[in-house]
């Protein structure tokens, strides 16, 4: 197969996949199932923890800034959300929602989702990026592990029986938790940090709230976002992976090279929210300043009112 792409152009699903490649890759066999595992925080999106409500607090996701950060669909990708009484700033990674429809609409695709955080967390979160709800297997959070199982590890049985046996291909920050998995084609994602770099700029700014927070602030104020690596790097990666793997659950061997996997040092972030950090004055200031993002008045107002 042949493609011509004007100069900067990237392939897309349609351009990459042919009823020809179909048959090669065992497509046409109504029995083959190719599964997609993706990861979560740094992966797929970006978190930072502000820490726990004063009191007990009913889970809430409200957009944030929805003026300024919004994808390709005019949907909100910043959100302030309460989970398990936890604030936390959720940062969609651009193009996230389109990433994760493409891959779903794969033929004869199931797309999992298996992050370390809390399931409470991963519900919230996939319920952001996958709005259509086209994510049709499995989820699995840290609690729906094993007790002892390591931080450093993700166990792939945990998904589907038929994950100890046959070939997957995994979109992952940390590709070192799938080590232990043979038949796992691990595509490391690039670690995606921008809740931690809008936060270290509103305390740079010294925002405290009031009416600096008001959302009719000129775009121009705020970090912008031109991550494009899911649209133009992971999409292509991950479809040209899915169409090496054979019926049997083998990877074909192609003129296209696996992806290679990057295996991080131990400095490196781990999946997130994972143990209740307490809120200092300044986390304080601006979990308030951050709700007052969304303040019809300008004011800052309760998080608990959400």
């Amino acid at each position: 197969m042949r493609i011509c792409l004007k100069k900067n152009e990237r392939p897309t699903f349609d351009d990459i996949y042919t009823e020809e490649d179909a048959y090669c890759c065992g497509t046409d066999d109504e029995n083959t199932v190719r599964d997609v595992v993706l990861d979560l925080d740094h992966t797929l999106i970006s978190s930072y923890e502000f820490g726990a409500t004063a009191t007990p607090t009913p889970d809430c996701v409200t957009p944030v800034l929805s003026d300024v950060y919004k994808d390709e669909f005019g949907l909100p990708e910043m959100y302030q959300a309460t989970i398990s009484n936890v604030i936390v700033l959720v940062k969609l990674r651009p193009f996230v929602r389109r990433f994760v429809k493409d891959v779903a609409s794969q033929p004869n695709t199931t797309v999992h989702v298996y992050t370390k955080g809390r399931r409470p967390y991963m519900h919230e979160i996939v319920r952001l990026i996958d709005p259509e709800g086209v994510i049709n297997g499995r989820f699995i959070s840290r609690d729906d592990e094993p007790k002892g199982l390591s931080d450093s590890v993700k166990d792939p049985s945990l998904l589907t029986p038929a994950l100890k046996h046959s070939a997957f291909v995994v979109l992952d920050d940390s590709p070192i938790v799938w080590a232990t998995s043979r038949n796992a084609d691990v595509i490391a994602a690039s670690k995606y940090h921008f809740s931690d770099k809008f936060v270290s700029f509103l305390k740079s700014s010294n925002f405290s709230g009031g009416s600096s927070f008001h959302p009719h602030h000129t775009p121009r104020t705020y970090p912008t976002d031109p991550d494009v690596y899911l649209r133009d790097v992971a999409a292509p990666s991950l479809i040209s992976a899915c169409m090496r793997l054979r019926p049997s659950g083998s990877v074909t061997t192609t003129s296209t090279a696996a992806p290679s996997v990057r295996f991080p040092s131990s400095t490196d972030d781990e999946d997130s929210p994972r143990e209740t950090p307490k809120a200092t004055s300044w986390t304080r200031s601006v979990v308030a300043a951050t709700a007052c993002l969304f303040s019809p008045t300008g004011r800052v107002q309760a998080v608990q009112r959400c």
